[in-house]
């Protein structure tokens, strides 16, 4: 097969920041509604013995490039308790002309960054500028990643969190306190964590609703991270059908976002999706048209944001001489 370059987390690290994964976010957005990457759909599998998940996403990007790229990503929502990491991801780069495989990628640090990213664009472009709080429901990885993101493109003052179980929630609390130099709240209740935020995040495996209309003051947006999977949900299908709705990517969010229980309970119509993110960057859809209405940013997770990313990694890892090279 020749020879790969293995990048993993340290390598990565060097090569790039938060602030440039949500440049290539928006750059795999765009290039997603202009047609420049060609992205299949989702394979997705399940053990439910153990609440495990397995979900294969790809790409082909024509420039820069051309590149295509495979990433494998799980998810064990019980590994919490025997002291393992709930989620792992690994990807694979290719050359796009010839086939090629070119790098293994450690997907993990990617894919936690790019999803913070994706939530830090929709909060830019979907928000209201003045937006200063933020309410979690979800204490993971994730959610602090999605924080650290938002606070790079809005002037935030303050957040809440809300997750099972407490230890969790208030030592995530304390973390992100003490790395942003905010208050982060761990509360009692998802109502407390979301009721008095300008911008909402929710980041958790829930297949039941966890936040309704009745907890949402009008303004607020909402980054519905978590349902990204057939039959996961965390918002109400009542609040998802009501407000402004923008999905990642409409033919995943149909079957696997916030989107799925709307459609399934007749309160809308898929003709209502206001429209895709990239739609929005591009200038071919308005974002936010006024103060009070409320947004959702119904994110499934898009290939197109893994192989933009990954590609800037190795292009960056091989000029720096970063990485091990391999023989297979």
């Amino acid at each position: 097969m020749g020879r790969l370059l293995a990048v993993g987390k340290q390598d990565i690290a060097q090569v790039l920041s938060l602030a440039e994964t949500i440049i290539q976010a928006e750059e795999g957005y765009k290039a997603l509604h202009r047609g420049n990457v060609d992205v299949p759909a989702v394979q997705h599998l399940e053990n439910p013995e153990v609440e495990g998940e397995f979900d294969v996403k790809s790409a082909f990007l024509r420039a820069p490039g051309p590149y295509a790229s495979v990433k494998v990503a799980t998810g064990f929502f019980q590994n919490h308790a025997r002291g393992l990491p709930t989620s792992h991801a690994v990807i694979l780069l290719l050359d796009g002309a010839t086939g090629a495989p070119l790098a293994i990628v450690d997907g993990d640090l990617i894919t936690n960054w790019r999803t913070g990213a994706a939530a830090a664009v929709a909060t830019k472009h979907l928000s209201n500028p003045t937006a200063a709080s933020v309410g979690l429901i979800g204490s993971g990885v994730i959610a602090g990643m999605a924080l650290r993101a938002i606070c790079q493109v809005r002037p935030i003052r303050r957040a809440w969190v809300w997750a099972p179980p407490v230890e969790m929630r208030e030592e995530f609390a304390r973390v992100l306190t003490g790395e942003l130099g905010l208050p982060v709240l761990s509360v009692d209740s998802p109502r407390e964590a979301v009721s008095q935020a300008d911008v909402v995040v929710t980041a958790t495996p829930s297949r039941a609703p966890i936040v309704d209309s009745t907890m949402i003051r009008p303004g607020t947006h909402i980054n519905a991270i978590g349902a990204d999977a057939p039959g996961k949900q965390e918002l109400d299908a009542a609040l998802t059908a009501s407000a402004k709705l923008v999905v990642d990517r409409l033919a995943q969010c149909r079957s696997s976002g916030e989107l799925q229980h709307a459609l399934r309970q007749g309160l809308m119509e898929e003709s209502e999706v206001h429209s895709e993110i990239g739609a929005i960057l591009c200038g071919a859809a308005p974002g936010r048209t006024s103060t009070s209405e409320i947004t959702i940013f119904d994110a499934t997770g898009v290939a197109a944001l893994d192989i933009a990313v990954t590609a800037l990694v190795y292009e960056q890892a091989r000029l720096k001489g970063l990485g091990t090279w391999v023989e297979l």
